[in-house]
């Protein structure tokens, strides 16, 4: 991922709605929370400008990220109080051991579906929340094309009860071609080993491809379109 165009970016509308709309009507906004936690924080950019406004009352957030350019980067550019970026694979439950049965909420945004293991990296949320606690991902299972029953599934075998389940087709406008492009080579995992001469040629390749594939609309307007499943649970 490239960290400097990821941070440019702003969250899909959908993302935002999500967050905003539904948690809020779930309430979330409303009850006082010690610990909560954010998994693949990225640059920093979303947690503290959308994901910590869900939480007014909340005490303190950990958000995690794999790629330590993202934490330095988060560290750098979005600091606030109450949160703390850390590096941390969380597809290892030991990198979230220290934080054992602590975390009353935890948010995934677009971050559930890179997980090679999507049942075992499971574990890591039912060792991080507290008896209590609620956990949401928003994945855009693609290559394995998992259905919500497939899901709804692991969650139970964890230990989690469906607080919501929504799957469907998202598909958000984008401001411009330039601001395309920039955002698919940002969420590219082939973005760090593309050679610099070829940077360009790449993401217009990639954006070629997208559009190819949904990425316009009839009218001209840029959109990214994907099946998106959003889940709330809550540990039993």
């Amino acid at each position: 991922m490239h960290v400097e165009l990821y941070e440019k970016t702003e969250p899909l509308g959908s993302v935002i709605h999500f967050l905003t709309v539904i948690l809020k009507s779930l309430g979330w906004n409303e009850e006082s929370d010690t610990l909560t936690m954010d998994v693949g924080c990225g640059a920093g950019n979303v947690t503290t400008k959308w994901i910590l406004p869900v939480f007014p009352n909340v005490k303190k957030m950990i958000a995690l990220d794999h790629l330590p350019g993202m934490i330095q980067q988060a560290r750098a550019n979005h600091s606030h109080p109450k949160v703390e970026f850390h590096v941390a694979n969380f597809e290892d439950s030991s990198s979230v051991e220290q934080w054992k049965g602590q975390i009353s909420k935890l948010v995934s945004i677009h971050v559930f579906n890179w997980f090679k293991d999507q049942r075992n990296v499971s574990r890591p949320f039912t060792i991080s929340c507290n008896q209590e606690g609620v956990d949401s991902w928003v994945p855009e299972s693609h290559f394995k094309r998992y259905d919500s029953s497939h899901y709804k599934t692991i969650a139970k075998e964890i230990g989690f009860s469906i607080v919501f389940c929504e799957n469907e087709m998202k598909v958000n406008k984008l401001p411009s071609e330039k601001y395309a492009k920039d955002l698919y080579y940002s969420i590219s995992a082939l973005a760090p080993y593309v050679p610099t001469n070829l940077k360009e040629e790449f993401k217009e390749d990639l954006f070629q491809h997208v559009l190819r594939n949904g990425g316009i609309n009839a009218d001209g307007t840029q959109v990214h379109r994907a099946s998106t499943l959003e889940l709330v649970l809550r540990k039993e």
